[in-house]
C-alpha cells in the first residue's frame, strides 16, 4: 500500500463539492464554541421505566446428587490419579467435583457461602445453530437487524412443509417433522454444588433450574451469584432468577435486558461474563451476534454486527453499551485499579492470532461479524477481508487504521474462562495475575495461562505469560472464597457429552494461611451487622472482594463521610480508591456527592488524579469540568486519558481546543490518548467544528478529527479525502464507506477515484462508492479507472467487476460486507460504460483483466462483444480467457453459443472442455442431443471431463436422461465404475430427483455397521487439489487454519499438516476428515489403555510406532502393543467434516492433502 501525496488541484475540486464552512478561519486558533448546558443528573426519576415482569419457570424435577464423604473422596482421588496435568512450580491439583456431579459445564460462580453454581448446556450443537454448516444462510443472516428477524427466518426456512429439505435437522421432539419446533426441544440447566462437610471435596449437587428453550434461545453460557440474587446469561436475555418460596430452587425469572444475539453465527458467541464492577454496576458481554436492545427506559441500543460489553444497574436500568467491536471475549475481569482486561478470540483466519484487549469506555475494537462470513459466499461480491488485508488484528503498528483501538498483545488460541487474582488467592507468587483458560477442543493442547499487565502510556502491555496447568480442557475459571482457583472441565471435544468435573488448583498448606482464612470468613459474613468503623477499616483489606463488599455496604448506608475519609488518608492507596469508587456510586444517585471528588484532581498521586477524573466523567459532573481541563497537560498519560474521557462524557464545549492541543502533543504516539481525544471530540461537537480541523497543521489532530466524524457519521469528513497525507485520506475513505457508510459523502468519495491516491483500501472504497452512487457519471468514472494505467491489475479488475454487477449489486457492501440492502439500476448505464473497454482490454489487457471483462460483458449481455468473445474462445493462448469467453457467451445467450460449446468440446485443454460440458444443459438442445453429448464423454474423457459431464447430466430432464443415469447407477451397484467418478454418478442421479434411482442409491449407501471412512469411500479419489486448497484456506465452514498450520507460523491446536501426505496414506487422510477420533495424532489427544494384566492407563498419546505407544500418564510410559487388551481413543477436538462440508469438498480436501509431501 504505497502512500502518495494528493495535489492541490484535487483539493480545490473536492472542496467545491460542498460547503466547507469554518476550515480556514479556524485553522490554527481556538475554536469558539458555545457554553454547555448544565449536565443532567446520572439518572432521572421522571424517566418512565418499564416494570420488570416475573415469569414463572416451567416445572422441572430438582434432582439432587449426594455422595458420602468417603465415596466423594475416593472418586476425587481416583479421578485425579487418572489425569496427567503438568503444573507450574509450587502448585497442586485436586478434583473438587468428580464426574457424575456435573456435566457439560461452561460458566461457574461462587456465592458468599462457598456454594458453586454451574451452568450445563444441552443446546450447544443441537438447538444452537452454527452458521458454518449452512453457507446458504450466510447472506440472509448478515441482513438481520434484530432478534425477530432471526425468529422469522427460522419459522420460514424450517417450516413444517420444508421438512423434507431439512434432513440435517434431527427430529428431536419425535413429531415426524424436521422443523423449527425441534430447535425448542433441549433446555439448559443450572446446578449448585456444595462441600457440605468442608473436607475439600464437593459431595452434593442439586439441579436448581431447567429452562430456556425458546426458538431464539442461545446457550446458558454463564452465571453470577451476587448477594441474594443469581443472574444468568442466555441470549437474547440477561435474567435475574428468583426463589419465591425459599426452597432452594428457582421458580421465577426477570429479564433485565432483551435483544441480544441478532444473527445466526458461529456457535458459542452469545451472552457471558456477568460480573459486578467496582462501580456497583452489572457488566456482561454479547459476542459478535450483535445486539438490538430497547432499554427499560425505552432507549434504543443497536450494535448488530459486533460483540459488545454492556453495563447497567443491578435491576437493568440505565443500560448502555460500554464498548464495542469485539468478536467473542468469553470472559473479562477488572484488576484492583478497575482496569477491564479481556482476551478476545480471533476470526479463525490463516495467519491471525487471538488478542488481549484493554477495554475502556466508548472503545471500538474493530471486529465485525460481516468479516467472518457473508459476502465471501456471494457470487455477486468479492473475497476482500478488511480484518486481514488491513491487519486489524495486530497490536499497533505504523500505518494501521486509526478508527479502532488495537489489542495490546497477541494471545493463545481459544481463550475462554478468565479471572483476576483478587489479592489473597493462592500465594504472593501469583498476586496481580490474570488467569485464562485456553480452550482448544483437546486437552493435550489446552492450558491455563496466567499473565500480568504493565503500564505502557495510557494503556498496558502484557508481561509474565506463564503456563499454570496443562492438559485440562477448561471452560469456566473462578477463584473461590477460600482462595483456591476452580476450573470447570469440559473434558474433551466441542459438543455436549454428559460429562464434566470441577478441579481445584492451590498451593500446599493453603489452609494454614491465616489471611486466606480471614478472607473466606469475611466473604461469608453479613456486613450489615458490622459497624461503619469496621467497614471503613475493611477498605484496607488485602483482598479486593472484601474491600468491594465493604465499599458497597458503606454506599448502601449512605456513609459518605467515611468514604470521603478513606480518600483523604494517604497510607493505603487502594483504600483511597475504594472510597472514591463509593463516592462515585453515591454521586450516581445524587450528583452533589461528586463535589467531594473535585479536590482529588490535584492530588500528588497520579493514580488518584486519574481515578478522580474518571469518576467525575462517569457521573457527568459538569461543575468539575473547568478543573479537569488543565489535566489534559498532566505528566501522566493515564491522567490525560481519563481527563479527555471525562470532558467528552460531560460534553464540555470549552474543552474542545485543549483536547485538540492534547492530541497534537500526543503526536499519534499513544493510541489510547488518540481514542480518548477523538471520542471526546465526537461527544462534544459540533460536527462543523470538528470538520474545520481539516486544515489544522498537525497530522495527529486531523487523524483524530476523521475518527470523530466517523463516529458521528457526519459528511463533514469528506474534505479530508483531499488531505495531502494519504493515510488521512484513506482514513476518511474508511469513514465514508464502512459500517453502512455516510450516504451524503458517497459522491465525494466516488469522485476521489480520480485522485492520485493509489493504495488498495482507498481505491476499493472509492470504487464501491461509485457503485453505490450508481449514476452514469459514476459508471464512466469506474470505466476510466479500469481502462487507465493508474491502478494495478487487481484494482482494475475489481473496477470491471463493479461494472459487471452494476444493475443489481450484492446486498452486502463490496468492501466490508455490511448489509446495505438491495439496489437495482438500468443496465444500460453499465453496458455503455463497459463498452468502452471491450476493444482495448481484449486487445492488450492482462489475463486477469480479460477474464474480468468477459465475466462482466456476459453478466451485462453486451452483445456487441460476441464476435470478440468467439475469437477469444477460438484463439486466445490463455486457458483462463478461453473459459471466461465461453461462459460469457453462455451467460448472454448469444445466438452462436451452441457453436461455441461444440467448438470448446474439441479444445486441447481439459478445463475448457469441462467448462463446455457444464454449459450444455443451459443450451436447451433437444433432450436426446444433450444426453448423447454428455454420455459420449463417460468412460472416454479425462476424469475431470467425466465429472463435469456427470454434473451436467443430473440436470437433463426427460426419458433419455433417465435411461442414461439408470445405466450408470447399475454400473455403480456392480462396482464397474472408476472410483474417481462414483461420487459424481451418485450426485447426478440424486439431482435427477427420480424416485427409483434415489431409492437404489439410499439402499447402496445404507450399510449397517459400516465405519465412517467406508461410508465416504466415494470421496477417496477424484478430487481437485486446487479446489481443496480453497476449502482449507478460505471456506468459512471448514476453518482448517483455526487449528492447523501448513508450514511456517500458524495455529498449533492441531497437528502441523506440512508434509502430512508423507506420514499418512490417502485412506488415513479421509479417515482423519470424517472420523477424526479413529486415529489420534501423537501429542494431540487422549487415549485410554487397558492392559492384559488389568492395569489401566489414561493420558496424552505422545508417540506411536507399529510396535508400541508412549502415553503421558503422569510421566511418559512406553507400552508394547502386544500388552494392550483394549484401546479407546478420546474424541478429537476436530469435528467430523461430514457435518460441515459436502462430499465433493471432502474429496477435494483429500486430494489437496495428498499433495503435501515432505521435502
Amino acid at each position: 500500500m504505497r502512500l502518495q501525496r494528493t495535489n492541490r488541484a484535487f483539493l480545490a475540486r473536492l472542496t467545491s463539492v460542498g460547503a466547507v464552512g469554518m476550515l480556514t478561519a479556524l485553522a490554527c486558533q481556538s475554536v469558539p464554541v458555545p457554553e454547555p448546558a448544565p449536565a443532567p443528573a446520572a439518572s432521572s426519576s421522571s424517566t418512565p421505566v418499564r416494570a420488570l415482569v416475573s415469569v414463572p419457570v416451567p416445572p422441572f424435577t430438582p434432582t439432587t446428587v449426594r455422595l458420602s464423604p468417603d465415596s466423594a473422596t475416593k472418586l476425587s482421588q481416583a479421578g485425579r490419579a487418572a489425569v496427567s496435568a503438568p503444573l507450574a512450580s509450587g502448585l497442586e491439583l485436586s478434583l473438587w467435583a468428580p464426574e457424575g456431579m456435573v456435566a457439560d459445564p461452561i460458566g461457574i460462580s461462587f456465592d458468599d457461602r462457598g456454594r458453586l453454581y454451574v451452568t450445563q448446556t444441552a443446546r450447544t450443537d443441537r438447538d444452537e445453530i452454527d452458521i458454518r454448516g449452512h453457507q446458504d444462510w450466510m447472506v440472509s443472516s448478515i441482513t438481520f437487524k434484530d432478534i425477530e428477524d432471526k425468529r422469522a427466518f427460522y419459522q420460514r426456512v424450517l417450516a413444517p412443509e420444508n421438512s423434507a429439505k431439512n434432513q440435517w435437522l434431527k427430529d428431536w421432539n419425535g413429531d415426524g417433522s424436521r422443523d423449527w419446533k425441534d430447535l425448542t426441544f433441549h433446555k439448559e440447566k443450572l446446578w449448585r454444588l456444595e462441600d457440605t462437610n468442608g473436607d475439600g471435596v464437593a459431595d452434593q449437587s442439586q439441579l436448581v433450574l431447567e429452562d430456556f428453550n425458546d426458538l431464539v434461545s442461545d446457550v446458558l453460557h454463564d452465571v453470577l451469584a451476587y448477594k441474594n440474587d443469581v443472574y444468568v446469561t442466555i441470549s437474547p436475555d440477561l435474567w435475574r432468577l428468583k426463589d419465591t418460596n425459599n426452597d432452594g430452587v428457582f421458580d421465577a425469572k426477570e429479564s433485565l435486558s432483551h435483544g441480544s444475539g441478532v444473527h445466526i453465527g458461529f456457535g458459542g458467541h452469545g451472552h457471558s461474563s456477568p460480573l459486578v464492577g467496582p462501580d456497583g454496576r452489572l457488566y456482561w458481554k454479547q459476542g459478535d451476534l450483535g445486539v438490538n436492545i430497547t432499554t427499560r427506559e425505552g432507549r434504543h441500543l443497536s450494535n448488530p454486527n459486533s460483540g459488545v460489553i454492556l453495563r447497567a444497574n443491578l435491576d437493568g436500568t440505565e443500560e448502555e453499551i460500554f464498548a464495542r467491536g469485539l468478536r467473542n471475549p468469553q470472559d473479562f475481569d477488572f484488576d484492583e485499579y478497575g482496569n477491564l482486561i479481556s482476551p478476545d478470540n480471533d476470526g479463525d483466519h490463516p495467519g491471525e492470532t487471538e488478542r488481549v484487549v484493554y477495554i475502556v469506555d466508548g472503545m471500538d475494537s474493530g471486529w465485525r461479524i460481516n468479516w467472518q462470513f457473508g459476502k465471501y459466499v456471494d457470487p455477486d461480491n468479492n473475497t476482500y477481508k478488511v480484518w486481514m488485508e488491513e491487519s486489524m488484528f495486530k497490536p499497533r503498528f505504523p500505518g494501521q487504521a486509526a478508527w479502532f483501538t488495537p489489542p495490546i498483545a497477541a494471545w493463545h488460541s481459544g481463550p475462554s474462562g478468565f479471572h483476576h487474582n483478587p489479592g489473597t488467592a493462592l500465594n504472593d507468587r501469583w498476586k496481580g495475575y490474570f488467569f485464562n483458560s485456553v480452550f482448544t477442543g483437546a486437552p493435550a493442547r489446552a492450558s491455563i495461562q496466567a499473565f500480568k499487565v504493565a503500564p505502557q502510556g495510557a494503556g498496558f502491555r502484557v508481561t509474565d505469560d506463564t503456563a499454570v496447568v496443562q492438559n485440562l480442557l477448561v471452560t469456566g475459571v473462578r477463584f473461590g472464597p477460600d482462595g483456591a482457583l476452580y476450573l470447570a472441565d469440559w473434558i474433551e471435544g466441542w459438543e455436549p457429552k454428559d460429562r464434566g468435573r470441577i478441579w481445584k488448583v492451590d498451593v500446599p498448606a493453603a489452609a494454614a494461611n491465616p489471611l486466606r482464612a480471614e478472607t473466606k470468613t469475611l466473604i461469608a459474613a453479613d456486613f450489615k451487622a458490622k459497624s461503619i468503623a469496621e467497614l471503613s477499616a475493611l477498605l484496607r483489606h488485602a483482598d479486593m472482594r472484601v474491600r468491594t463488599k465493604a465499599q458497597f455496604e458503606l454506599v448502601d448506608r449512605g456513609a459518605s463521610a467515611e468514604l470521603l475519609a478513606a480518600t483523604k488518608q494517604t497510607d493505603n492507596q487502594l483504600a483511597r480508591i475504594h472510597g472514591m469508587w463509593g463516592i462515585g456510586q453515591l454521586a450516581r444517585r445524587d450528583s452533589r456527592q461528586a463535589a467531594a471528588l473535585v479536590p482529588l484532581l490535584k492530588d500528588g498521586d497520579a493514580e488518584i488524579r486519574a481515578q478522580a477524573a474518571k469518576l467525575l466523567g462517569d457521573v457527568r459532573y459538569g461543575a468539575a469540568a473547568p478543573a479537569i481541563v488543565p489535566m489534559l497537560r498532566d505528566a501522566s498519560p493515564r491522567v490525560r486519558f481519563f481527563a479527555a474521557e471525562a470532558l467528552g462524557r460531560d460534553a464540555y464545549r470549552p474543552a474542545f481546543q485543549p483536547i485538540v492541543e492534547m492530541l497534537a502533543a500526543n503526536n499519534e504516539e499513544d493510541v489510547y490518548l488518540r481514542h480518548a481525544g477523538a471520542l471526546a471530540l465526537s461527544r462534544i461537537g459540533p460536527a462543523a467544528a470538528i470538520a474545520s480541523l481539516a486544515t489544522n497543521p498537525n497530522r495527529a489532530v486531523r487523524i483524530a478529527a476523521v475518527v470523530a466524524l466517523r463516529r458521528l457519521k457526519d459528511a463533514g469528513v469528506a474534505p479530508f479525502l483531499a488531505d495531502q497525507d494519504e493515510y488521512i485520506a484513506t482514513e476518511a475513505a474508511r469513514a465514508i464507506n464502512d459500517d453502512g457508510g455516510i450516504t451524503a459523502a458517497l459522491p465525494q468519495l466516488a469522485a476521489a477515484l480520480e485522485s492520485k491516491v493509489t493504495n488498495e483500501p482507498f481505491v476499493r472504497r472509492a470504487l464501491n462508492a461509485n457503485l453505490r452512487v450508481g449514476t452514469a457519471d459514476a459508471a464512466r468514472r469506474v470505466a476510466a479507472y479500469a481502462g487507465g494505467s493508474a491502478g494495478n491489475d487487481e484494482m482494475r479488475a475489481e473496477a470491471i467487476s463493479v461494472l459487471g454487477v452494476w444493475p443489481k449489486p450484492s446486498v452486502l457492501d463490496r468492501v466490508d460486507g455490511t448489509a446495505i440492502g438491495p439496489m437495482e439500476r438500468d443496465s444500460a448505464i453499465a453496458r455503455a460504460a463497459i463498452a468502452t473497454l471491450v476493444q482495448p482490454i481484449f486487445a492488450s489487457g492482462s489475463t486477469a483483466l480479460q477474464v474480468a471483462l468477459a465475466d462482466a460483458v456476459g453478466r451485462l449481455r453486451v452483445m456487441e462483444a460476441g464476435p470478440i468473445l468467439l475469437t477469444k474462445l477460438q484463439s486466445s493462448p490463455a486457458t483462463e480467457i478461453r473459459i471466461a469467453a465461453l461462459r460469457a457467451l453462455v451467460a448472454m445467450r448469444h445466438e452462436r453459443v451452441a457453436e461455441a460449446v461444440r467448438g470448446a468440446l474439441q479444445d486441447k485443454e481439459p478445463t475448457v472442455r469441462m467448462a463446455a460440458l457444464t454449459a450444455i444443459p443451459g443450451l436447451h438442445l433437444p433432450e436426446a442431443t444433450t444426453a448423447e453429448l454428455l454420455s459420449s464423454v463417460i468412460g472416454k474423457g479425462s476424469i475431470a471431463e467425466q465429472q463435469s459431464a456427470l454434473q451436467a447430466m443430473g440436470e437433463v430432464p426427460g426419458a433419455t436422461g433417465r435411461e442414461a443415469m439408470t445405466r450408470l447407477v447399475e454400473q455403480l451397484e456392480q462396482g464397474k465404475l472408476a472410483p474417481e467418478i462414483q461420487l459424481d454418478v451418485a450426485e447426478a442421479a440424486r439431482a435427477s430427483k427420480d424416485p427409483a434411482l434415489v431409492a437404489r442409491l439410499d439402499k447402496l449407501a445404507g450399510r449397517p455397521g459400516a465405519k465412517p471412512v467406508e461410508l465416504y469411500a466415494d470421496a477417496l479419489h477424484g478430487g481437485d487439489a486446487r479446489r481443496g486448497a480453497r476449502v482449507v484456506f478460505q471456506a468459512p465452514a471448514a476453518q482448517c487454519t483455526r487449528c492447523h498450520s501448513f508450514g511456517g507460523p500458524g495455529a498449533n491446536v492441531g497437528p502441523n499438516l506440512s508434509g502430512v501426505a508423507s506420514r499418512l496414506q490417502r485412506e488415513q487422510l479421509l479417515e482423519a476428515l470424517v472420523d477424526p477420533s479413529a486415529r489420534i495424532s501423537p501429542g494431540y489427544g487422549p487415549v485410554q489403555l487397558t492392559l492384559k494384566n488389568g492395569k489401566k492407563l489414561f493420558g496424552t498419546l505422545k508417540d506411536e510406532t507399529p510396535t508400541h505407544v508412549v502415553v503421558d500418564a503422569g510421566g511418559d510410559q512406553r507400552v508394547p502393543k502386544s500388552d494392550i487388551a483394549q484401546r479407546v481413543n478420546g474424541p478429537s477436538a476436530m469435528p467430523p467434516m461430514g457435518s460441515l462440508l459436502t462430499r465433493r469438498e471432502i474429496r477435494d480436501v483429500v486430494e489437496y492433502l495428498s499433495t503435501l509431501k515432505a521435502p
